[in-house]
């Protein structure tokens, strides 16, 4: 397999592919925008908005994947589309079904669904995204595997941070609005996540000055023991680097009373270069929810795919980030509050 590219300059441009989807036939073809967005109370929303042909009876379906966390309580969605259902191209960008829509620009992004909850109630959800650094990629942005480039993961980071506006609208007309700092990025593959990592781990993190925005795959044991990594950095709402060699070694794990997996409870973060070095920890201060991602599906389509193929979980962690920046031999103290992910495939 290949592996990301570092970069400290003279960075890929995202063309307007990168905000569109691009379909194909392929039996593992993936395609998903992925939004997160948390505040230092803890409160947090989510979005994953895919298109894929992992369902050979239903190719080219879609799906509405969102959690609304506030005060502690979380209320999920998950709606799924057929293809005949997903319409591209219009001033609302990728209507899903007669109202959900996703609109990805280059400068801010809309997410809109009106349907129920996984409780049956009726929701209307708005998310507002201005993009506050600019969108950047890894060299074509693509891991590929085995020979030739048919078999690939991709992922193109849209916005690095943000600031985002979420409404949460019920059916009594009680609404609520959330002020969120917000990270999103498309991710496209014909490679089944299953099929090549074990898990993988996520952290953002913005302080005044400085964007962290770290993707770490620990893949399955034939591929090696390389991780397929990138580290951005950005300061000043500008991109410093993105890196592809460093380390983030979990500080120790902790059994988990519904997961099946101990999740970590920290980690060491480490990054050297000659003129930019990152040393520090992130310490896990709560986990504000697990995901059961196939929780959604039938009984029977979740006991096949667990049987035979993956028991996925995702797990969402509020950090305290406490790290020493030192560029251009000035060291900075930096800390405050980060998002972090544990998801197992």
């Amino acid at each position: 397999m290949t592996y990301f590219s570092s970069a400290t300059s003279n960075f890929t441009n995202l063309d307007k592919s990168s905000y569109e989807y691009q379909v194909n036939d392929a039996a593992g073809y993936g395609e998903s925008f992925y939004f997160s967005a948390f505040d230092d109370e803890g409160n947090i929303v989510t979005a994953l908005v895919s298109m894929t042909n992992y369902n050979p009876f239903n190719k080219g379906m879609g799906s509405f994947d969102l959690h609304w966390v506030e005060d502690g309580k979380v209320r999920v969605v998950h709606e799924e589309f057929n293809a005949d259902e997903i319409k591209q191209g219009n001033n609302q960008g990728t209507m899903f079904g007669k109202f959900s829509y996703i609109n990805p620009g280059i400068s801010n992004t809309k997410i809109y669904y009106r349907g129920e909850d996984t409780d049956g109630n009726a929701v209307e959800i708005t998310i507002n995204m201005e993009h506050t650094e600019p969108g950047v990629q890894s060299g074509d942005s693509n891991l590929y595997f085995g020979k030739g480039q048919t078999d690939y993961w991709g992922l193109k980071i849209l916005s690095p941070s943000g600031k985002a506006t979420a409404r949460l609208k019920t059916k009594d007309g009680k609404t609520s609005t959330l002020r969120l700092k917000a990270y999103l990025d498309h991710g496209k593959a014909t490679a089944k996540v299953p099929d090549f990592s074990d898990h993988w781990y996520r952290l953002h993190f913005v302080s005044d000055k400085w964007t962290i925005g770290m993707h770490e795959i620990t893949t399955e044991s034939e591929f090696g023991d390389r991780k397929p990594q990138i580290l951005y950095v950005g300061k000043n709402q500008q991109p410093l680097g993105l890196f592809s060699d460093w380390e983030y070694i979990e500080d120790g794990f902790k059994a988990h009373p519904t997961s099946p997996y101990a999740t970590p409870t920290g980690w060491t973060i480490k990054l050297q270069r000659d003129d930019l070095k990152i040393t520090g920890t992130v310490k896990v201060k709560k986990e504000v929810m697990a995901i059961d991602v196939l929780g959604s599906v039938s009984w029977a389509v979740r006991m096949l795919v667990k049987a035979f193929y993956s028991n996925a979980w995702q797990h969402y962690l509020l950090v305290e980030v406490e790290l020493d920046i030192e560029q251009d031999g000035v060291i900075e103290k930096v800390k405050g509050l980060g998002l972090a992910t544990a998801e197992y495939y």
